[in-house]
């Protein structure tokens, strides 16, 4: 599992493609969020517990309200899930299936995720809105290890100074790709109103 405690951050390795040539942006960051771990449970005469996710990233922002369950659709089962996280926080395990994407207009260290939680007593039937807390954030590095790998981070709690569980998400980093290589004329079926031209594919391909 890889972890994080708020504030220490990586480093993104992506900005130097291959070839040693500088990437520079925008950059795609497209986030899967399979699933939350170890939060708080749900009172006496509380109904369950609803969240909305905050991503921060590169100066702009996308909130996320998880679907519970996961669309059947989901492509992570509990077990899958279950081995991503500490083994305390195991048998509180929520299976999510929510995508978002962002654009950076240059390269960033990390991303963040600010966890929201809502509750409603059972009684309370449109007479009272939820309680909303902020349960706590977690920093995600953009790396290129854990490009398109599927890891936990933990969510601590400023108030509290503890950790209050985890998060476990997927995401993609692409950049622009590199200049193709070889371009060049094909003399064959060339004619007098038509070039025909071919290349190869570019040192890097902006990790799509």
């Amino acid at each position: 599992m890889a972890a994080l405690s708020s504030g220490t951050f990586g480093s993104l390795d992506r900005s130097i493609a291959p070839d040693g040539e500088a990437i520079t942006g925008p950059y795609l960051l497209a986030l899967q969020v399979l699933g939350l771990a170890g939060l708080p449970k749900p009172r006496v005469l509380e109904r369950s517990l609803s969240y909305e996710l905050i991503v921060h990233a590169g100066g702009g922002a996308k909130r996320l309200r998880p679907r519970i369950p996961a669309p059947p659709t989901s492509t992570t089962s509990v077990t899958e899930l279950a081995a991503l996280v500490p083994e305390a926080w195991r048998g509180d395990i929520l299976l999510l299936d929510e995508r978002v994407s962002l654009r950076l207009a240059e390269p960033v260290a990390f991303f963040q995720v600010d966890v929201w939680e809502e509750r409603l007593g059972i009684f309370d039937i449109g007479s009272k809105g939820p309680n909303r807390r902020h349960l706590g954030r977690c920093y995600v590095p953009l790396e290129t290890k854990f490009n398109r790998r599927p890891c936990s981070w933990t969510i601590v709690s400023k108030e509290q100074d503890m950790d209050v569980g985890c998060l476990t998400c997927k995401y993609r980093l692409a950049s622009p790709p590199g200049p193709v290589r070889g371009l060049h004329v094909v003399e064959e079926g060339t004619r007098v109103d038509e070039v025909r031209l071919a290349w190869e594919a570019p040192n890097n391909d902006g990790g799509s």
